[in-house]
């Protein structure tokens, strides 16, 4: 998430987050600066796949607080709230509100 908000837009900061199996693919994409960025994680997932967008630092500064070595990012929809969890400490969760952006540019 520190590297993909390197080429996020200055004003949103959006850094796209797409599910599709077990990869997870974080993207960022400055269209002011024609800059972009895409990473594949592989990831335990148990839903459907999808694609939710948050402001990148917000969502720095929550994962950053966890303490564990993983973490569980859980929404049902890209316009509703994703649950943020540390799976070795149950008593800690966030709630963080998606942003609308288009990563459909980052290839």
């Amino acid at each position: 998430v520190r590297r993909a908000a390197l080429y996020s837009n200055r004003n949103t900061n959006a850094i796209g987050l797409r599910i599709k199996g077990d990869a997870l693919t974080i993207m960022a994409l400055d269209q002011d600066t024609d800059k972009s960025f895409r990473e594949i994680l592989f990831v335990d997932h148990d839903g459907k796949d999808g694609t939710i967008a948050f402001n990148g630092n917000y969502l720095r500064d929550m994962l950053g607080a966890i303490q564990g070595d993983k973490a569980r990012i859980s929404f049902v929809a890209e316009n509703r709230g994703a649950i943020i969890t540390d799976d070795s400490d149950r008593r800690y969760f966030s709630i963080l509100m998606p942003i609308a952006a288009d990563f459909d540019a980052v290839t």
